[in-house]
């Protein structure tokens, strides 16, 4: 299998990169792979995903001139489209290395149809289903679950305000290059159960924190609040580390009954995707931390 682009290949990358941003979407040069392994050269725990330029999503661009120029210099560079109201879109990522085929039958089976929609096929055997920003309501990057839709679906992403999607004829880590079904179908608009909730929210460092009925005790939502701005606010350099220890605090209230384990690995997940931690590190460390927090059960002292 070839896992190094062709003079062809790169063209057609760079032409591609230049076309979106033409379209009004914005996007950002990313390492590919090359001779097997990451562009970057290191042990990468996010190979062929992580931005090449100094402030990656933030250096997303729709001027056709900066993304030819990054493509000058990159002729390699796999492509990612900055996901929210910088682009008009939301991105449904089904991962089904993680359940997400299984989420996405019974999502349909719950709302009986689902919209058709530009959908892009990824190299590692996903889907990105896109669609257009509802705007101006914000919609947050979430994890395992989506805004409007209160069950657990495993393997099933969004991406909206402040992330971003790896975008076709990017090349996968396992070589495969990511491609769409059908060009010619547009983005549809963002069904009700993509945008979000009305229930309860809690402000959280600027933001909103919507908190699925059920999810916890009103003292262990307050610690959650607490430890997801913690995160969001950690500087370079220690915001692993933060998320770990963040994870191993909510580990203990999720043991001991305050909150929900899976409402807890949702939010911190979605906060380790909005400040730039690769998501398989940001995965293993929330994991590691609740593990561990969940050996020592703590739970509110009643007076």
């Amino acid at each position: 299998m070839t896992t190094t682009p062709t003079s062809a290949d790169q063209r057609g990358i760079a032409d591609a990169a230049v076309a979106y941003a033409a379209r009004g979407w914005a996007v950002f040069p990313l390492h590919t792979i090359r001779s097997g392994r990451c562009s970057c050269w290191r042990d990468c725990s996010h190979p062929a995903k992580h931005p090449i330029t100094r402030h990656g999503l933030h250096d997303a661009t729709t001027d056709p001139t900066a993304v030819a120029g990054w493509w000058a210099r990159w002729p390699w560079a796999n492509i990612a489209i900055a996901t929210g109201t910088i682009s008009g879109l939301v991105v449904i990522d089904i991962d089904p290395d993680h359940g997400g085929t299984e989420s996405l039958d019974h999502l349909q089976s719950l709302m009986d149809s689902l919209p058709v929609t530009l959908t892009a096929a990824t190299g590692g055997g996903g889907e990105h289903r896109f669609f257009t920003h509802p705007g101006p309501v914000a919609v947050r990057n979430t994890a395992g679950r989506l805004p409007g839709i209160t069950e657990s679906l495993p393997g099933v992403d969004l991406r909206g305000d402040g992330g971003y999607v790896v975008a076709a004829p990017s090349r996968h880590a396992s070589g495969h290059a990511y491609r769409w079904v059908d060009p010619n179908v547009v983005p549809a608009p963002a069904p009700t159960w993509l945008r979000p909730s009305p229930r309860p929210v809690f402000p959280a460092g600027g933001r909103v924190l919507v908190v699925p009925h059920g999810g916890g005790s009103r003292y262990g939502l307050a610690a959650l609040r607490r430890e997801v701005a913690e995160v969001r606010a950690a500087q370079v350099g220690g915001r692993n580390d933060r998320l770990n220890r963040a994870a191993f605090s909510l580990g203990m209230l999720a043991a001991g009954g305050e909150l929900d384990r899976t409402l807890v690995e949702a939010e911190l997940l979605t906060a380790a995707l909005e400040i730039g931690l690769p998501e398989t590190e940001a995965r293993a460390s929330i994991r590691s931390g609740l593990s561990a927090g969940a050996r020592e059960p703590r739970r509110r002292r009643h007076a």
